[in-house]
């Protein structure tokens, strides 16, 4: 039973990466409609000014997150052993 738990478990390069795609996808999301919305393409401001407003938040969570990573890294590094 132990075997096919860590079998089912991701590593953390792989939720890493998972999750850096997911935020690229926001990103990308957002700045395609507020491209649409610039060249008259698309009228849905709200929509578009929605859509930046998340990549925004899923950045600031995203940097945040790395924040979090690096200072927990960094007291690891200075650890006497």
């Amino acid at each position: 039973m132990e075997c096919s738990l860590i079998r089912s478990r991701k590593v953390f390069s792989e939720i890493l990466k998972e999750e850096i795609e997911r935020l690229n996808h926001v990103v990308k999301i957002a700045e395609l409609k507020a491209i649409e919305v610039a060249s008259g393409r698309n009228e849905d401001i709200l929509g578009a000014v929605i859509a930046m407003a998340e990549a925004e938040l899923a950045v600031k969570a995203a940097v945040q997150i790395r924040n979090k990573v690096m200072q927990t890294y960094q007291t690891f590094i200075h650890m006497q052993v």
